[in-house]
C-alpha cells in the first residue's frame, strides 16, 4: 500500500436490507475493515491525512424534542430499530479504532455523515429521496409510508465531497469529529408533496395516526465555525441539480 496524502475510509454497506437480513456480519464487516485498515496506516500513512466516513447512527435515536444533534451528544442505542443497532455499534468501535490512530501520532479525523441527495444515490433502497425522484422520473405517484411524522435533510453530492475533504485536511492526532450533512429540516411527508407539485405528479401521504417523531438533523454549527464551511445548495436546488445530472431535461424545463 503506497503513501497517500490522503486517505478516506468509507468502506462499508449501507442497504438497510443486508442489516436485517445478517446484523451480525454486516457490524463485522465494519469492524474488521477499520481494524484491518488501522494495521496498515501504522505501517503506510503514518504521514497521510485520514478520515474516517462515520454515521450519525452513532448518537442513538435522536430525541423527538431536540432539533439538531451536536458533536456532543451522547444517545442511547438500545432503542434503535433492528437492521440500524448493529450498524451503529460498528461505527462506534470503528471510531474508537480511528481515535486510538490519532494517539499514536497519526492524522485523523471523523465525518459523521447525515442524509444526502445526488445521482449516484441509489433509487431502489430504503432512502426516501432518491425514491420519491425515481417516481417522479417515471411519472408515478408517490408514496409515502410512514403513518407519523418523519424528519430529514439532505446536502447535495458537490457540498459533501468539498465538506468531507475539508474534514480530511483538517486531520490532526487531536482526531477532530464534524457532523456532515444539512440542517434544513424537512417533514419527509411535505418532500413528497414538494417533488409533486414542482413535477406534476399524484402524491399519496397517509394520515398522521401515529404521534411518534422520528427525527434525524444534524447541528452543523461546528463544521461552519471550524471550518468555514457552508451549504451552496438548498434543498429544492439539490433536487433540480440531481434531476438534471441525470439526465432528465424534460423535467427541470417543466
Amino acid at each position: 500500500m503506497p503513501f497517500a496524502d490522503y486517505v478516506i475510509h468509507a468502506a462499508a454497506s449501507t442497504d438497510v436490507r443486508n442489516y436485517l437480513s445478517s446484523p451480525e456480519d454486516e457490524k463485522k464487516n465494519i469492524q474488521a475493515g477499520t481494524y484491518h485498515y488501522c494495521d496498515l496506516a501504522k505501517i503506510h500513512h503514518t504521514n497521510s491525512k485520514i478520515v474516517y466516513v462515520s454515521s450519525g447512527a452513532v448518537y442513538g435515536v435522536q430525541p423527538p424534542n431536540l432539533d439538531e444533534i451536536d458533536e456532543s451528544f451522547v444517545g442511547d442505542l438500545s432503542k434503535m430499530a433492528p437492521g440500524k443497532l448493529d450498524y451503529a455499534v460498528a461505527k462506534q468501535d470503528a471510531e474508537r479504532a480511528i481515535i486510538d490512530l490519532g494517539c499514536m501520532g497519526l492524522n485523523v479525523s471523523i465525518a459523521r455523515c447525515f442524509a444526502f441527495v445526488g445521482k449516484y444515490l441509489p433509487r431502489d433502497q430504503h432512502f426516501a429521496i432518491s425514491n420519491f425522484i425515481d417516481d417522479v422520473i417515471n411519472k408515478r405517484p408517490i408514496a409515502v409510508k410512514a403513518n407519523h411524522q418523519v424528519y430529514r435533510s439532505y446536502m447535495y453530492a458537490d457540498d459533501l465531497v468539498e465538506w468531507l475533504m475539508t474534514i480530511a485536511d483538517d486531520a490532526s492526532p487531536k482526531c477532530p469529529i464534524y457532523n456532515l450533512g444539512s440542517n434544513q429540516a424537512v417533514l419527509v411527508s411535505d418532500l413528497a408533496k414538494l417533488l409533486a407539485d414542482t413535477y406534476n405528479v399524484q402524491a399519496e401521504i397517509p394520515l398522521i395516526a401515529d404521534s411518534k417523531i422520528d427525527r434525524y438533523i444534524p447541528s452543523i454549527k461546528k463544521a461552519k465555525k471550524e471550518l468555514g464551511l457552508v451549504l451552496k445548495y438548498s434543498l429544492t436546488e439539490s433536487i433540480d441539480e440531481t434531476i438534471r445530472e441525470l439526465g432528465v431535461k424534460q423535467l427541470i424545463n417543466e
